[in-house]
C-alpha cells in the first residue's frame, strides 16, 4: 500500500455468535473466534464529508486481504479524479484465513462455512456504523462476492450497489471445486526461508502473471514464521546475503544470517475444507447421498449431484435467491476463467434482482457484466487497472443514482410533520376504512379473497422479466457492434472521435470552435457547451441550433424551405358526454352568452351530424395539428389570406365549422355514452334542463346571422362529398377569411357561429366570431378516445391539453422559467406571476418584501467564473504556439507551484512541439480532460492553503480566512473548506504578473497528489546531482512558459467555475432553510464569497477600456495593439499584459460582466438581511467597530461569556475585533467612485462587504 495513499488502521473483533456448522470450532460451538479487520482511510480526506463512499470488501479463497491494496490505489486514483472521495475501505480476513487463521489457530475446527463471513460482516459494520455512513457498497472477488451477495440478502437496503469479480454463484454445484481442492492438499506450503519462499513463487506459472505490487504483498502477508500448531518443529537455515560492495580488500568476509522456514497463514486444510464440504460414509449415516444426517449437513440436496462423499451446498443456494437481490451489481467476468462461461454468465444476468423486492435487474439497466478479454479468475492479482478501471466506472454511476435517491427520500421525508412521523398517515387510516375490506371481516372472509393474489403471478412475472432480459441483452450487443448514429447538430460543432471502451455506446469529442475535449461524449455536456459556454460560438450559431430539430438538424447553408405537405392524422380523442357539458358551461361563463341560441344551435347540428358523417373531424384533426406543429406558419398563412383575392368556389377552411360541429357532436353523444347511473342523477338532469329552458336575450342580427350561417351549412356536405381528396391535400393551405377588427355595432358571437367564405360574394356583411373569441378563448383539443365512456371508463394516457395562446405560452414559460419568488421560496408559499406575486401581495406586514419579488438564483446572478474568458485565452495561446503542427508526448513531468520556497509541485503530462517545427515549445498535455487538470490543480491548492492565507496583503482578509479556517476543521463546515479554496483560485486568476514557477522533470512520472520536496523520489545523491542538471526551469520572457501559464489559468477557472457554482448554491440553500441560516458560520461564508465577487468584478472592469485615465490612452493602446508585428512575437507573455483592454478574447464587451458584481452583492446583502445574519454593529469613538446585541446597546467582545444563544455574536465580536477594520475603511471603501479604482482588483476589496458590518446609521 503506498504510504502516501492510505493510512492504515488494523482492528480486532470478535466474530458473530456460534457458527453455521457444529464443528466449525475446536472445543465447543461457542467458542469466540476473532476477525482481523483493516480500515484504509484516504491521506487527502481525513475530515470526510456527508456523502464520501465506504467500501466494504471481501476476498476470495486462500488469498489475504493485503493482496487488493493496489487495486484501492487505483481505484481511490480514478475516483477522485470523477470528484468521489473515498471515506474508507474495510476488509477483513475471513475467521479461518489469513491473519485471522492465526488469531483463531488453537480454536479453529474442520468445518468452515461460507454463511459465517457475511454474519461477520454485519456485525463488523454495526460495531463501526459510526465510521461508516451511507453510501454503502461492496467489491467482492470470487467467494469474497458469494459473501456479499449474502449480505444484501441478509439486509438488503445495507450497501447502495455491488461490484462481483467472477463469483462462485452457479446454477448447479461447481465440480470444478473438487480438482482445485485436491491440487491444494497436495501442494507444498513449509519452505526454508522466505528467500526460498519467493524463488519458488516466482517460478510457478499462476505467480508469474501476477502484478509485481501484488506479489509483494503475497510475501509480506500470505506467509508466517513457524513454529505454528501445524508445524510445531523449526529449523535454522543460513543464507549469506546479497553482497553490493566491493570486499575484495576486506580483511572480514560478510556475515551470514540465519531465516527461519515459513508456511502459510492461511493452511491447506482450511483453504481445501473451503472449497469443498465432506458427507461421507459412516456408522451413524450409512447412506449419505440418499439420507444425509439432519443434525450435521441439513443443507445437502440429493436431487443435485454430487452429494457424496464431497458437496458445497452455499454456491447454489445463492443462486437460487440472486432474483431476490436489491443492490444493483456489476459482474466482472474473464474469459479465461472456468466460472465465466457464456452459460454461466447468462444464468446469472438471467435471473439477477428479477424477483420481489430485487433491483429490477438488467431490463431497468441494474444489472451489468464486463467481460474481460484474456481474463483470468485472478483479475484483481493479474488485471489491477483494468479491474480498477470498471469498478471505478460502475460506483461513479450508481453512487450519482444513490444521491438522487437520497434526495428523493429525504424530501419525501420532509412532507411530513416532524410530531406525525410515528403515526398512521391519512391514507393509511382511509385504507382501513374502506367498505370491501370492512366487508371482509364482518364476514369472516380472508383478505385474500379482496385483492388480487399476486402468489399465481410471481412465476409469469418472472419469465416476463426474463424474456425482456433476453431482448435487452440483444440490444446491448447490437448497439455494441452497430454504435451509435452521430447525431447532425453535434457533428457540426464537435469532432467526433474514438468509441470509449466501457458499455455507455458514446464517443470522445472535441469542440471544432475552441478545441476543448470531452472525453466522456456525454450529450449533456456537449449541448451545454454549445449553448451556454463556448467562447468562439456566436450567437447566430447559437439560435441557429436551438431552432433546428436535433434529428433533423442541417446547417444554415444547406437548407432549403420545405413545402408544406400533407399532415398525417393522430389518433384524436372524441369528446365525451362530460366534455360536451363542461364545455357548454365553460363558453357561457367565458363569453357570457345566453343558452337558448347555443341549445338551438346544437340541436341543429346534431341534425347534421347524420349526414355529415365523421368527414368534419378528420378536417378540424388536419388543421388543429397542422396549427399545433407549425403555429407559426398558420398564422403566416392566415395573414396571406386576408390580402389573397377571393377565388370563384372557395373550398370551405377545416376549421370554419369546428366548433359547431364538435359542439353538435357532444350534444348528440352526450346522453349516449354518459354512464346510465349519471343520466339518472338529479345534478345532471338540472343542468340540461337548465340549458334548454333559458329564456333568449339574442338580438335580431344575430338570429340573422344564425340563419343565414345554417343555410350555408346545408350546402356544404355536398361540396365536400365531390372533392373530399381534393380537400384533404390542400388542407394546409386553405385560406382563412379574417377582418382585422370587428366593429363595435357587430355583436360578439358565440364561438359556434361560424362564417363562411362564400359570404364575402355576395357582400353580407357578417361578423366574424372567431376572431372576437380568440381575444379571451383558446379553441380546445379534442383526440379520439378508444377506451369507452362512461364514469367506469379507462383513463386515456394521450389526452392533449388545449392549446395555449402565443401570450398566455409565453407567460407560462416566463414563470417557469422564473421559478418562484425568495419570499415565497423562503416561507415555502405557492408563488404567481406578476410583482409582487399575489401571495406578496396579500401580506399585511411585508416588510423586507414590500418591493418587487426577486425570483433569480444567486448562481445566476454571477456568471465571471463561467465566461470561459480564460478558456479562449488559452486556446487562442496554444493554436499560436503550436502554427499548426502536432504536438508530440514527453517522458517526464512539468511541475508548478505558486512558493518555490515550499518545494511543493503539482505535475502535469507534458508535450513540445516536434523537432520539424519553426520552434520548441513544451506545454501541458492539452488533450486530456481539463477537469483532470483542475482536480490536480485542486489537490496542489489544498496543499499550499495555508501559505496562500499567510501571504495575503489584506489585513482583514487574512484574518477573515484564518478564523474561517479554524471554524471549517472545528464544526466540519464543507461550504466554509471550499469558499477558501475557490478565493485562492480567484487570487490565481486576478493576478497580473506571473506567479507561477514553472519547471520540466524528465526523470519522474506526473501525479495526481501534490508532491513533496523537490525531487522526492530521487536515491543516492550521485543520481539527485544527475536529475538536478536535467531539470529545466522555465524563464518568465520565454514562450514555454507563456504557453503553460495560459494553460493553468483556464485550469483555475475550470475549477473556480465548479467551486462556485457549488458554493453559490449551498449558500442559497442554508439562506432559505431557516433552521440552517442562523449560525455565524453562514455569514462568514458570504463575507468570503463577496470577497471573491469584488476581486472578479474587479478583474473584468479593468479589461474595460473606459477604466483608462483618457480616450487618448485608450485610443493609443489599441493602436499599438493592431500595429504589433505578431511574426516577431507570437505569443504575448504574463509579464507582457498591463494593459489589460487589449488582452479581451470574448465577443461581448467587457461591461456586460462586471455590473454582474454590484447586483450579486445586493442580491446578497437581501438575502443575509431577510435572516438576520449580519451582526449589528456600532462605531466607537476611536472609529473601530463593536458587535452590539440588536435588542440593547450592551457591547460584546471576545472575552464576553454568555450563554449558548449569544455564542454567534461572540464568534462574530472575536472575528470583527481580529479583522482591526475601522469604520472609515469600510466607508472609504463603499463611497469610492469606480473611476478612482485602479487596474488590480484588489483595490475593490470591502465595497460589497461594507455595507453587511457599518451600522444602519451609516
Amino acid at each position: 500500500m503506498s504510504i502516501s495513499t492510505f493510512r492504515i488502521q488494523e482492528h480486532t473483533l470478535p466474530c458473530a455468535y456460534i457458527r453455521e456448522y457444529p464443528f466449525a470450532t475446536a472445543d465447543s460451538q461457542e467458542d469466540t473466534l476473532h476477525l482481523a479487520i483493516k480500515q484504509y482511510t484516504p491521506l487527502d480526506n481525513l475530515l470526510p464529508q456527508k456523502g464520501d463512499v465506504t467500501i466494504i470488501a471481501a476476498h476470495a479463497n486462500g488469498f489475504p486481504k493485503e493482496l487488493y491494496e493496489p487495486m484501492w490505489d487505483e481505484m481511490h486514483q480514478r475516483l477522485k479524479a470523477e470528484g468521489i472521495k473515498i471515506r474508507s475501505i474495510w476488509i477483513a480476513d475471513v475467521a479461518h484465513q489469513g491473519q485471522s487463521s492465526v488469531l483463531n489457530e488453537d480454536k479453529l475446527g474442520n468445518d468452515p462455512s461460507w454463511f459465517d463471513h457475511p454474519r461477520d460482516l454485519f456485525l463488523m459494520i454495526n460495531h463501526f456504523r459510526e465510521q461508516m455512513p451511507q453510501p454503502l457498497v461492496g467489491v467482492g472477488h470470487s467467494m469474497g462476492g458469494a459473501h456479499l451477495i449474502t449480505l444484501s440478502l441478509m439486509h438488503p437496503r445495507l450497501l447502495s450497489t455491488l461490484v462481483l469479480i467472477d463469483p462462485v454463484v452457479l446454477k448447479e454445484t461447481a465440480l470444478s471445486n473438487y480438482n482445485l481442492g485436491r491440487l491444494s492438499a497436495r501442494r507444498r506450503d513449509v519452505w526454508p526461508s522466505r528467500t526460498a519462499a519467493r524463488k519458488a513463487f516466482e517460478k510457478s506459472p499462476m505467480f508469474k502473471t501476477w502484478d509485481r505490487r501484488v506479489l509483494d504483498r503475497w510475501m509480506d502477508h500470505a506467509l508466517r514464521d513457524l513454529p505454528t500448531k501445524l508445524y510445531p518443529n523449526i529449523a535454522i537455515s543460513s543464507t549469506p546475503p546479497a553482497i553490493g560492495a566491493d570486499v575484495s580488500g576486506s580483511t572480514m568476509s560478510p556475515s551470514k544470517t540465519s531465516e527461519i522456514e515459513v508456511t502459510l497463514k492461511t493452511t491447506k486444510h482450511q483453504e481445501v475444507m473451503t472449497f469443498m464440504r465432506g458427507n461421507f460414509v459412516t456408522l451413524s449415516n450409512p447412506a449419505p447421498d440418499t439420507n444425509p444426517n439432519p443434525l450435521t449437513h441439513p443443507d445437502v440436496d440429493v436431487t443435485l449431484p454430487p452429494v457424496s462423499p464431497f458437496y458445497r451446498p452455499e454456491s447454489f443456494h445463492l443462486f437460487k435467491q440472486l432474483p431476490y437481490l436489491r443492490p444493483s451489481v456489476l459482474y466482472v467476468f474473464g474469459t479465461e476463467s472456468d466460472l465465466s462461461t457464456s452459460k454461466y454468465r447468462a444464468d446469472k444476468l438471467e435471473v439477477t434482482g428479477m424477483g420481489a423486492g430485487g433491483s429490477g435487474g438488467i431490463a431497468k439497466g441494474r444489472v451489468q457484466e464486463y467481460v474481460m478479454q484474456g481474463g483470468g479468475h485472478l483479475m484483481p492479482m493479474e488485471r489491477v487497472e483494468e479491474t480498477a478501471d470498471q469498478c471505478s466506472g460502475w460506483l461513479l454511476q450508481e453512487l450519482r443514482r444513490w444521491k438522487d435517491e437520497y434526495t428523493q427520500l429525504e424530501a419525501l421525508r420532509s412532507t411530513t410533520p416532524r410530531e406525525k412521523r410515528s403515526q398512521m398517515s391519512d391514507g393509511f387510516v382511509q385504507a382501513l376504512t374502506q367498505k370491501e375490506i370492512l366487508k371482509a371481516n364482518r364476514e369472516g372472509r380472508a383478505l385474500a379473497t379482496v385483492v388480487l393474489p399476486v402468489q399465481d403471478s410471481i412465476l409469469n412475472t418472472v419469465k416476463r422479466q426474463q424474456n425482456r432480459n433476453h431482448a435487452a441483452l440483444s440490444q446491448v450487443e447490437c448497439r455494441a457492434n452497430m454504435g451509435r448514429k452521430p447525431n447532425a447538430l453535434i457533428l457540426e460543432f464537435f469532432e467526433r472521435g474514438a468509441k470509449l471502451a466501457d458499455q455507455s455506446n458514446r464517443y470522445e469529442h472535441s469542440c471544432k470552435r475552441c478545441g476543448e475535449v470531452f472525453p466522456k461524449g456525454r450529450p449533456d455536456s456537449l449541448t451545454r457547451h454549445l449553448f451556454e459556454k463556448c467562447p468562439n460560438i456566436t450567437d447566430e450559431d447559437r439560435s441557429r441550433a436551438l431552432w433546428q430539430p436535433a434529428d433533423n438538424y442541417t446547417a444554415s447553408n444547406n437548407t432549403t424551405p420545405q413545402s408544406d405537405g400533407d399532415l398525417p392524422l393522430m389518433p384524436r380523442r372524441e369528446p365525451s358526454g362530460l366534455d360536451a357539458l363542461a364545455e357548454v358551461s365553460r363558453q357561457l361563463q367565458a363569453n357570457g352568452q345566453h343558452e337558448e341560441a347555443l341549445v338551438a344551435q346544437l340541436r341543429q347540428h346534431m341534425d347534421q351530424e347524420k349526414d355529415n358523417g365523421p368527414l368534419m373531424h378528420t378536417a378540424s384533426a388536419a388543421t388543429d395539428l397542422a396549427q399545433q406543429l407549425h403555429p407559426k406558419k398558420s398564422r403566416k398563412r392566415r395573414a396571406e389570406s386576408d390580402a389573397a383575392p377571393q377565388r370563384q368556389h372557395p373550398l370551405p377552411h377545416p376549421n370554419s365549422h369546428l366548433h359547431s360541429h364538435l359542439h353538435s357532436h357532444q350534444h348528440t353523444h352526450a346522453h349516449q355514452h354518459v354512464d346510465p347511473q349519471l343520466q339518472q342523477s338529479e345534478d345532471y338532469s338540472s343542468f340540461v334542463n337548465h340549458i334548454e329552458d333559458a329564456p333568449s336575450q339574442h338580438s335580431p342580427q344575430q338570429s340573422q346571422s344564425s340563419q343565414q350561417h345554417q343555410r350555408q351549412q346545408s350546402q356544404q356536405p355536398q361540396q365536400l362529398q365531390h372533392t373530399p381528396q381534393a380537400q384533404q391535400s390542400q388542407q394546409p393551405h386553405l385560406p382563412v377569411q379574417q377582418p382585422a377588427q370587428p366593429s363595435p355595432q357587430q355583436p360578439v358571437q358565440s364561438p359556434t357561429q361560424v362564417h363562411h367564405p362564400s359570404q364575402q360574394s355576395t357582400g353580407t356583411q357578417t361578423p366574424q366570431p372567431q376572431e372576437a373569441a380568440s381575444q379571451n378563448y383558446s379553441e380546445p383539443a379534442f383526440t379520439v378516445n378508444h377506451g369507452g365512456f362512461g364514469l367506469l371508463q379507462r383513463a386515456n394516457k394521450n389526452k392533449v391539453r388545449g392549446r395555449f395562446t402565443e401570450e398566455r405560452r409565453k407567460e407560462v414559460q416566463t414563470v417557469r422559467k422564473k421559478g418562484a419568488c425568495l419570499r415565497c421560496r423562503m416561507l415555502k408559499k405557492p408563488c404567481s406571476e406578476g410583482t409582487p406575486c399575489g401571495t406578496c401581495r396579500n401580506i399585511e406586514s411585508a416588510r423586507l418584501w414590500k418591493n418587487a419579488c426577486i425570483r433569480s438564483r444567486i448562481a445566476e446572478e454571477f456568471t465571471l467564473y463561467s465566461s470561459s474568458f480564460f478558456h479562449a485565452k488559452d486556446h487562442h495561446t496554444v493554436l499560436g504556439a503550436l502554427e499548426g503542427v502536432e504536438p508530440m508526448q514527453l517522458p517526464g513531468r512539468i511541475e508548478v507551484t505558486l512558493f518555490a520556497d515550499t518545494h511543493i509541485y503539482a505535475t502535469f503530462p507534458a508535450l513540445m512541439t516536434p523537432p520539424t517545427a519553426p520552434s520548441l515549445i513544451f506545454m501541458l498535455n492539452y488533450r486530456r480532460d481539463p477537469d483532470t487538470l483542475a482536480a490536480t490543480l485542486e489537490r496542489y491548492l489544498h496543499m499550499v492553503i495555508m501559505q496562500c492565507i499567510s501571504r495575503e496583503p489584506s489585513t482583514f482578509m487574512r484574518s477573515t480566512l484564518e478564523v474561517a479556517t479554524e471554524l471549517s476543521v472545528d464544526h466540519n463546515d464543507v461550504l466554509l473548506g471550499k469558499l477558501i479554496n475557490l478565493w485562492a483560485a480567484t487570487n490565481i486568476l486576478i493576478s497580473n504578473e506571473p506567479i507561477w514557477s514553472i519547471f520540466y522533470e524528465p526523470n519522474h512520472p506526473p501525479v495526481m497528489e501534490a508532491v513533496h520536496g523537490e525531487h522526492p523520489e530521487e536515491g543516492a545523491s550521485a543520481s539527485s546531482d544527475k536529475n538536478q542538471s536535467d531539470r529545466k526551469a522555465f524563464s518568465q520572457d520565454s514562450t514555454d512558459y507563456t504557453v503553460i501559464y495560459a494553460q493553468l489559468q483556464h485550469a483555475a477557472e475550470r475549477y473556480c467555475q465548479k467551486q462556485a457554482k457549488f458554493v453559490m448554491n449551498e449558500l442559497e440553500r442554508r439562506l432559505l432553510q431557516r433552521q440552517q441560516s442562523s449560525s455565524f458560520l453562514t455569514f462568514l461564508a458570504a463575507v468570503i464569497l463577496l470577497n471573491c465577487v469584488e476581486r472578479m468584478t474587479g478583474l473584468y472592469r479593468s479589461f474595460d477600456p473606459t477604466g483608462f485615465s483618457s480616450n487618448d490612452d485608450i485610443h493609443a493602446q489599441l493602436t499599438t495593439d493592431n500595429n504589433e508585428d505578431s511574426s516577431h512575437q507570437p505569443v504575448a507573455s504574463p509579464g507582457e499584459t498591463s494593459d489589460r483592454p487589449g488582452d479581451w478574447a470574448l465577443e461581448e464587451a467587457p461591461n456586460h460582466f462586471w455590473p454582474q458584481g454590484e447586483s450579486f452583492s445586493n442580491l446578497v446583502h437581501l438575502l443575509l438581511r431577510m435572516r438576520g445574519l449580519p451582526p449589528a454593529t456600532l462605531v466607537r469613538h476611536t472609529g473601530s467597530l463593536v458587535v452590539i446585541p440588536s435588542s440593547h446597546n450592551k457591547a460584546y467582545s471576545s472575552e464576553t461569556q454568555g450563554p449558548a444563544a449569544e455564542s454567534q455574536l461572540q464568534l462574530a465580536a472575536a472575528w470583527i475585533e481580529r479583522t482591526n477594520v475601522s469604520a472609515y475603511d469600510l466607508l472609504r471603501a463603499k463611497d469610492r467612485p469606480i473611476s478612482e479604482l485602479g487596474p488590480d482588483p484588489r483595490t475593490w476589496d470591502l465595497r460589497f462587504i461594507a455595507p453587511l458590518l457599518l451600522p444602519q446609521s451609516a
